[in-house]
């Protein structure tokens, strides 16, 4: 009856994959010689899926690969204990979908998972009214505009600021990460511009650095969101943005 239980209990896990990944994808999930097998039609043979477990001394990752138009993972078992796995897929540098299970490891041999979760990126619709608009920090030492990208799918950044004796203005296009809950950027450029009292936008020239990463994050609550801005120029620090009010 336990096995039964079990047994169901995967099935009823994969159907609710089955169901996210909705017409995109389908997925099948089971256990097969003591490993876990998850299969995920990918016809478009677009690469963007990636496996992972969190701790690879319970559980690792046989093989992860793309056979016939199907993306294939074996995860086998090490050692008697519990482990976390994910199948994640990834459009550019964001991840949009990630499925999780929970494993067991027992007598050398992965049991049915008892739990799971999935996520996915929302409709970019859906995040524009809170995102597009004008921002500023709370002392006003940079103020940030947040524009809808031509693609339709992804967000365009620029924030100028003052730093010091001299202004700085920052560019980006970001994406939004489902697993981290952010909008990530992997090619933030700086340029260095004087602070003048002129309302006319500095000539940029070549940006002083580029390439840099970091996400945009929402916190506060819903009536007075702030986006914190962490940035792998700036380590450890984070600048606060708030919707400006409309004059």
């Amino acid at each position: 009856m336990k096995k039964l239980l079990a047994t169901l209990l995967v099935a009823v896990l994969c159907l609710m994959a089955l169901s996210a990944l909705a017409e995109e994808n389908t997925m099948n999930c089971l256990i097969s010689e003591g490993s876990f097998v998850v299969q995920i039609d990918d016809p478009e043979g677009d690469l963007g899926w990636m496996a992972e477990s969190a701790d690879e001394s319970i559980v690792n990752i046989y093989d992860a690969d793309l056979i016939e138009d199907t993306y294939v993972v074996r995860f086998d078992p090490v050692a008697d204990g519990n482990a976390t796995v994910a199948v994640k897929h990834y459009t550019g540098i964001a991840c949009d979908k990630i499925f999780t299970w929970d494993l067991t490891v027992k007598d050398g041999t992965i049991l049915e998972p008892s739990e799971g979760s999935y996520a996915a990126s929302p409709d970019p619709a859906e995040s524009d009214p809170a995102l597009i608009g004008n921002w500023e920090t709370e002392d006003g030492m940079a103020v940030m505009t947040i524009t809808k990208n031509p693609g339709g799918s992804v967000w365009d950044v620029e924030i100028s600021g003052a730093a010091g004796q001299s202004g700085y203005v920052f560019m980006t296009t970001i994406y939004f990460d489902c697993e981290k809950d952010a909008f990530v950027y992997d090619k933030g450029k700086y340029w260095d511009t004087p602070i003048t009292d002129s309302e006319e936008a500095p000539e940029l020239g070549e940006a002083r650095v580029a390439g840099t990463t970091g996400a945009f994050t929402f916190t506060g609550d819903p009536d007075n969101l702030i986006l914190s801005w962490e940035d792998s120029e700036r380590e450890g620090s984070a600048i606060e943005f708030r919707k400006a009010v409309a004059e």
